[in-house]
């Protein structure tokens, strides 16, 4: 039973629609549902479904879907690596967490730390990281990194790609609610070894 060779894991709020629809465009890329889910509900009937779903594209096709319920569910990184070939790879979408903060309300969805850490311990290198902020500057560079670490050829060109999702509204950063993200951005920024000052330098 034929099983994904890429899952987009998160992150709701980060252009994953998008990203997922213009993957499904590359010759080499095989996707049409986005969240399939399964790996928040698992049974053998719905993983029967899900096989026969990704049996029907061309075997030569790098299949994947993209759920960002997985993100934070303790279990699913343990049942995708139970259930999915050993190469299958895990892509991550981070967006500054202020700008998520205020396009839902809700505070923690930017504490991407905790979450990230589970996935790498599960995956390692396996697990992608890609920045909303990448997609806003050069949204075909953008791909262009996913692609290549998809091992799918990267000289493909989607010309809809300039299409970019909307660009977050700015807005006067609320110090208690920049306060509360510092210390897992700092978290990030070391594990990740990656500059992230300006999600919290405004």
């Amino acid at each position: 039973m034929r099983q994904p060779d890429w899952i987009g894991v998160g992150v709701a709020g980060c252009a994953t629609t998008w990203t997922f629809h213009r993957l499904a465009k590359h010759p080499e890329i095989g996707g049409e549902i986005k969240e399939l889910n399964l790996f928040n509900d698992y049974s053998p009937a719905k993983a029967k479904e899900y096989g026969n779903y990704f049996a029907k594209f061309r075997p030569e096709r790098w299949v994947g879907e993209w759920s960002p319920k997985y993100w934070n569910n303790p279990e699913a990184p343990n049942l995708i690596k139970k259930h999915c070939p050993e190469w299958v790879k895990i892509l991550v979408i981070l967006r500054n967490p202020m700008d998520r903060f205020y396009a839902s309300g809700k505070k923690n969805l930017g504490l991407y730390f905790r979450h990230l850490r589970r996935w790498k311990d599960t995956f390692g290198e396996q697990v992608g990281v890609f920045f909303y902020d990448d997609l806003q500057k050069n949204p075909r560079r953008f791909l262009k990194t996913i692609y290549e670490f998809l091992g799918v050829s990267h000289l493909f060109i989607d010309r809809s790609a300039d299409l970019t999702p909307q660009k977050p509204t700015v807005y006067e950063w609320d110090k208690e609610i920049l306060n509360f993200y510092i210390p897992s951005i700092k978290r990030l920024e070391d594990y990740l070894e990656k500059d992230l000052t300006h999600w919290y330098r405004q």
